[in-house]
C-alpha cells in the first residue's frame, strides 16, 4: 500500500443551499489527490454513485479512496472495487453487510483490536478480500478496507492534560500502537478540517463581507475556497522554493489583483503600429510596464503621476516601447515629457494596456491648430 497514490474522499457539513427531499442528506465533500492538503470542494448528493462520479478520472488506476463516515459503506466499497479502486472508510451507521456487533464485542478496553475478513466478487468476476478492523481508543473505530493490512503502522501520539490537586496542570505525552489500516485513515481523514482552518482562521471573506443576500454569501465561501486551493497548489508545485505563509500569499495575491498588467508573462512582444514621432510604421517592440520613477529615486519638483494616453487617468506606469527612455529625461527640468513616453493605465478598472497591446492608437487630445487650418 505504501507505493499507492492515495485519493481521499471526506464528507463535511453542507455550506451551499440546495433543494433536497427531507429523507435525503446533503454533505459537503472534499477530494484530495496524491497528497493530503490539496483539496477541491463541492456540495453533492450523498450516494455510491456520487463517489464514482468524483473519482471517475482515476478509474482502473488502483488508487486508494479514504472516506469518512458519511461516505463509507459496504455498497460504496463494492462500487469502488468494480471500477478498479481500493477503498478504506470509517463505518458508523451504514453497517449493513458488516459484522459490526461481533467486532464491538471483541473490544472492551483502550488498546484492544480485532479484525475479520470476508470476500466480495466484482462485476468482472474478480474475488477481492475485504478487511474489517476495529481499534478501541476513546471510542471504537471500525474500518472497512480492500487495501489495508493489520501489520503495525506508524504509532499514534496523544497529549493528555493532567490537572493536579494544586490547581495547575501538566501535559503528558503518550504513544499508542496501531495497525497500518488505522494509521492510514487517521493520517488523512482530517485534511478537509485543515482546509477549513485555513479558510476560516483569522479573517475570512464571509465574516468581513456583511450581506443579507444568500448568493453573495455563497460567492464569499467559494472565493475563500479558491484562495486556499491556490495557496496549497502554489506551495505544492514549487518544492524548490521556500513555502510562503497563507497571510503572505494573501497579500501578494491581493497586490497582483489590484495591479493586473493584462499580460501572462513579465515581457511580451507584439507588432504594434505607431504614429507620431516614429512615423506610420510597424515595429516588433517589447511591451513591459515600468514605473515612471522608482519609490527610492524620486526627483525633486517632479510630478510622479502622469496622464494615461488612453483614458487620461493618473498613472505611475509607462510602456517600454516608448521611443525615448525614461532615464534620459531625468536630467531635464524635472517634468517627464508626455509625448516621449507611452503612459498607460494598468488598473483593473480600465483596458488601456490591453488596447495598447492590440495596436490601438491613443486618441489625440488638445491638438493645436496649424497655420494652414487657420
Amino acid at each position: 500500500m505504501s507505493n499507492r497514490v492515495r485519493l481521499m474522499l471526506l464528507p463535511l457539513r453542507a455550506i451551499l443551499r440546495m433543494q433536497r427531499a427531507p429523507a435525503e442528506k446533503v454533505e459537503d465533500v472534499a477530494v484530495a489527490v496524491a497528497v493530503p492538503g490539496l483539496t477541491l470542494r463541492m456540495s453533492p448528493w450523498l450516494s455510491p454513485g456520487l463517489t464514482l462520479r468524483m473519482v471517475q478520472p482515476w478509474h482502473r488506476s488502483g488508487r486508494l479512496v479514504v472516506a469518512d463516515a458519511g461516505m463509507a459503506s459496504m455498497a460504496t466499497l463494492k462500487a469502488c472495487a468494480d471500477v478498479g479502486l481500493d477503498f478504506e472508510g470509517n463505518v458508523k451507521g451504514a453497517h449493513r453487510g458488516l459484522c459490526k456487533e461481533w467486532l464491538m464485542s471483541q473490544v472492551k478496553n483502550r488498546g484492544d483490536r480485532a479484525s475479520a475478513m470476508t470476500e466480495i466478487t466484482t462485476e468482472a468476476g474478480e474475488k477481492i478480500q475485504v478487511l474489517a478492523a476495529i481499534d478501541m481508543d476513546k471510542q471504537p473505530m471500525t474500518l472497512i478496507s480492500t487495501g489495508g493490512t493489520t501489520t503495525m503502522g506508524a504509532p499514534r501520539e496523544r497529549r493528555f492534560k493532567v490537572i493536579r490537586s494544586s490547581g495547575d496542570f501538566m501535559v503528558r505525552n503518550a504513544t499508542f500502537e496501531q495497525w497500518d489500516v488505522h494509521s492510514t485513515y487517521r493520517a488523512n481523514f482530517n485534511t478537509i478540517d485543515k482546509h477549513n482552518a485555513k479558510r476560516q482562521g483569522g479573517t475570512s471573506f464571509e465574516d468581513t463581507w456583511k450581506t443579507h443576500r444568500w448568493w453573495v454569501r455563497d460567492f464569499q465561501v467559494l472565493d475563500g475556497m479558491s484562495e486556499v486551493n491556490a495557496f496549497l497548489l502554489w506551495n505544492y508545485f514549487r518544492p524548490e522554493c521556500d513555502h510562503v505563509s497563507l497571510q503572505t500569499f494573501r497579500r501578494q495575491l491581493g497586490w497582483q489583483l489590484l495591479h493586473n498588467k493584462y499580460i501572462q508573462a513579465e515581457r511580451a512582444t507584439a507588432c504594434v503600429p505607431r504614429n507620431g514621432a516614429l512615423g506610420n510604421r510597424s515595429f516588433l517592440l517589447e511591451h513591459t510596464l515600468k514605473k515612471i520613477v522608482p519609490n527610492d529615486d524620486r526627483l525633486k519638483n517632479a510630478q510622479k503621476q502622469q496622464k494615461c494616453r488612453y483614458c487620461c487617468a493618473l498613472t505611475l506606469w509607462n510602456c517600454t516601447c516608448a521611443s525615448v527612455c525614461v532615464e534620459t529625461l531625468r536630467a531635464g527640468k524635472g517634468r517627464l515629457k508626455r509625448n516621449a513616453c507611452m503612459f498607460v493605465c494598468s488598473t483593473t478598472q480600465s483596458d488601456c494596456f490591453a488596447r495598447h497591446l492590440a495596436g490601438e492608437e491613443p486618441p489625440v487630445r488638445g491638438k493645436k491648430r496649424s497655420a494652414e487650418d487657420s
